[in-house]
């Protein structure tokens, strides 16, 4: 976007503090609040875009607070204003904010310019206790030192202004044109941010705990705080990111699938917003929902979107890979029956005891048509299925782990187990599922080449599962990990 235009009068004059700390509002309001949020950073990179977008207005800023004098300014919320333009602005910040040409290294340049943002903050929030801003920045730069403890208490504090304290401007502010509207918005988006990475810090230092309902408990809170950010804008995509990665976070731990089809409709109500459509970790967190889901579909088209987005996202393009592979594998042993000759195969299945109504589920008969009309997608409540493990087709890490398994009819179909370590499960192993939840994978022609369509079996707790006349012990019970920023 242009940068936005000054009046000439303000270029040309000796601006005064309330005319500068429009200024800057206009500038955080015109920033979406992840961009906005950005301008507390202390990366050189970061910096540079920010004054490239607004040059005259960071410049005119800039100017102010080299000539200002904080000792004669009158009150201490304008003493606190002024520190917190000196923490952004100010020249001897701004003089390591350096291009990437630079032979200084870029860790000595941010902790520089870290050091001079953190004692300039500390001045700002001494004169202005209420000044949210400046807590929030003071957050960033304490997060940026990985003080995750300080951080947490800048980012709480913030709320705790927020909360309480009125969103007015001064008096002497209201002086000046269209101020008031813009110090509103301003506060509304200092709000959210703080509440936003108030959730992020509290799942950071959670990490650091041993006490699991401790941890849980947090975790809970980190979700509240997302959703209070979510209701203050509904169509800020960046809060339906957090909240979404909260609830991801919570589900680790609560193992209510709930709270991960909540964290599935986070992330789809961010992508329906233009701020958060173009981030590619978002659309990599939600592949990784649908694939933990098996929405295989929207697996692929979201792997491959944040690679579009990113063409240096590795990992993105390795979930493509991996996927693609998995497909092909299961095509492949289902065209040659696992691999097995007519009459070894025969001998494989009549090991598994015959099917005996009417609590007995045959979901294909003898000829090998699918038996449709005798269930429906879902969870089939008193019912049990029988067969044979023939192949693990994913890694061993994954969750779901993904078995091909055949019936006595000798029909193959995938067989899904979440919260198993693979090495519960080998080929050839016998296996009862009680109340199966049964679904279709069916993908597109255009993404292997050829239709796929598959009947999947799906066992969500271990405990439903008999496996060779046994339950599965408690040493191969896991826990969920899915790979991805949750911040």
């Amino acid at each position: 976007k242009p940068h936005l235009p000054l009046t000439h009068s303000l270029l040309m004059s000796q601006a005064t503090l309330p005319q500068i700390y429009s200024l800057f509002y206009k500038i955080s309001n015109s920033l979406s609040t992840s961009i906005s949020s950005s301008l507390f950073s202390s990366s050189p990179d970061v910096q540079l875009q920010i004054q490239q977008r607004f040059p005259h207005e960071i410049k005119e800023i800039a100017n102010f607070v080299q000539r200002c004098n904080a000792n004669e300014l009158p009150t201490p919320k304008e003493k606190s204003r002024y520190y917190f333009l000196r923490a952004l602005f100010g020249a001897d910040v701004q003089q390591h904010t350096q291009p990437e040409t630079s032979t200084d290294p870029e860790s000595a340049k941010s902790s520089s310019r870290n050091s001079l943002r953190h004692e300039a903050l500390l001045r700002s929030v001494k004169f202005n206790p209420n000044a949210i801003e400046a807590w929030n920045a003071l957050g960033h730069c304490l997060w940026e030192r990985k003080d995750l403890g300080g951080a947490k208490k800048s980012y709480e504090r913030a709320v705790l202004v927020g909360k309480t304290q009125p969103a007015q401007p001064s008096e002497q502010d209201k002086q000046h044109q269209d101020i008031e509207k813009q110090f509103q918005l301003f506060w509304k988006k200092q709000r959210i941010i703080a509440l936003r990475e108030l959730s992020i810090m509290i799942r950071l230092v959670s990490n650091t705990l041993r006490d699991n309902e401790k941890v849980k408990q947090m975790v809970s809170t980190s979700f509240d705080f997302a959703k209070e950010a979510v209701f203050l804008d509904l169509t800020d995509g960046e809060s339906w990111t957090i909240m979404g990665n909260a609830l991801l976070c919570r589900y680790l731990r609560s193992k209510n699938m709930k709270d991960m089809d909540s964290a599935l409709q986070a992330y789809t109500r961010a992508l329906n917003t233009p701020d958060a459509n173009v981030n590619p970790q978002l659309h990599y967190n939600r592949a990784n929902v649908c694939k933990f889901k098996q929405k295989y579909q929207q697996a692929f088209e979201g792997f491959r979107e944040a690679k579009e987005l990113d063409p240096s996202f590795d990992e993105a393009h390795g979930e493509v890979e991996r996927l693609t592979a998995m497909m092909k594998l299961i095509e492949e042993i289902v065209s040659k029956h696992g691999g097995m000759k007519k009459k070894r195969l025969k001998k494989f299945v009549e090991q598994i005891p015959e099917a005996k109504a009417p609590n007995a589920l045959m979901l294909i008969d003898a000829n090998g048509k699918r038996l449709s009309n005798a269930w429906k997608e879902g969870i089939q409540e008193g019912k049990h299925l029988t067969f044979k493990v023939v192949q693990l087709v994913n890694d061993q890490t994954d969750i779901p782990l993904v078995f091909i398994g055949t019936d006595r009819n000798a029909n193959f179909f995938l067989f899904s187990i979440y919260n198993v370590h693979a090495s519960a499960i080998k080929d050839g192993d016998l296996v009862t599922v009680q109340d199966p939840e049964l679904s279709l994978v069916q993908l597109p022609e255009e993404i292997l080449g050829k239709p796929f369509d598959h009947v999947n079996v799906i066992a969500r707790e271990p405990a439903k599962v008999i496996l060779n006349s046994r339950s599965i012990s408690d040493d191969k019970i896991v826990t969920a990990d899915l790979s991805m920023d949750t911040k």
